[in-house]
C-alpha cells in the first residue's frame, strides 16, 4: 500500500481553497493535481472576500504579498 507522501491527490476546483490546498500539500512534500473546469478566457471571480482568518492562512503559506497590489481594505463594515 502506498505511504500518502507517494500518492497523488486530486483537487476538485482551482478556487482560493484548491490553491492553497496544493500549495500546502506541496510545502509537505505531498504530490497533487488540481483540476479547474474555468476556462482561461472566462473572468476572474469579482468581490471574493478573504477574511482575517484566511489572510493569517495565506501569511503563513507566504503568499499573501501577492494580494498586495490586487487587494483593498474596506474603510468601515456594516
Amino acid at each position: 500500500m502506498p505511504t500518502e507522501r507517494h500518492q497523488t491527490y486530486l483537487i476538485i476546483g482551482g478556487g482560493i481553497g484548491g490553491l492553497t490546498t496544493g500549495l500546502a500539500l506541496a510545502r509537505k512534500g505531498i504530490a497533487s493535481k488540481i483540476f479547474e473546469q474555468r476556462g482561461p478566457d472566462e473572468a476572474d471571480g469579482a468581490g471574493i472576500q478573504i477574511g482575517p482568518n484566511g489572510v493569517t492562512l495565506l501569511r503563513a503559506l507566504g503568499v499573501d504579498h501577492h494580494l498586495k497590489s490586487r487587494a483593498c481594505e474596506p474603510k468601515h463594515v456594516r
